[in-house]
């Protein structure tokens, strides 16, 4: 066992370990392949923010066209939050500056991230947002960066491939391009769950 009493994985796949089902939930399963389906979107929908939902279903062989569809439906959000973190950072990306807008449509792909997830009942608070742009709003959800509790940017260690020294590296231990009004800044808190939840240092 591992100190956190859990099995080991190696031992695990040594005995060729296997899980399942009770009897009759796998017969209710097979039998109704769409409860299957209302399960898994529920469950991506409750622990997955919407920029990882369509990776976690296919890393498991889920992504069939209906319930990668379903998945994205979800209770609506507080609109105030997208306003109020947009405006907050000037409506640019907080980490690159990215902020292009035609002459009478909002911003275009950028986001308001929230720093601790929605679905982590991270409230939709300005301090727990960051104005980011669709690249570093997906790189932020996946861990490849997070914050220091001074606003600099910390990246991963572990990212690697095309494009990491122009989307990620150049960025590591510098501040955010945007930084708020000091009431609005991101709550300590809130950068702390990202810091062990998400980063992967």
């Amino acid at each position: 066992m591992t100190s956190s009493k859990d099995p080991r994985i190696s031992d695990l796949r040594a005995t060729n370990a296997l899980g399942g089902f009770p009897e009759d939930l796998f017969n209710h399963l097979r039998h109704d392949p769409l409860l299957a389906e209302e399960i898994a979107c529920s469950l991506v929908r409750a622990h997955f923010p919407a920029t990882l939902r369509t990776d976690v279903l296919r890393a498991v062989g889920l992504e069939r066209m209906g319930l990668a569809r379903r998945v994205r439906l979800e209770r609506p959000r507080d609109p105030r939050f997208r306003v109020g973190v947009l405006a907050a950072y000037d409506f640019r990306c907080a980490v690159c500056g990215f902020a292009i807008r035609l002459r009478s449509a909002s911003t275009i792909a950028v986001d308001a991230a929230h720093i601790k997830w929605h679905q982590a009942c991270g409230p939709p608070d300005v301090q727990n947002g960051l104005a980011l742009c669709s690249v570093h709003h997906r790189l932020f959800d996946y861990g490849a960066f997070t914050l220091l509790q001074n606003l600099n940017i910390k990246v991963s260690a572990s990212a690697a491939g095309t494009g990491t020294r122009r989307w990620l590296m150049r960025f590591d231990g510098q501040p955010l391009s945007t930084i708020p009004d000091r009431r609005l800044r991101p709550e300590p808190a809130h950068i702390e769950w990202h810091q062990e939840n998400v980063f992967r240092p």
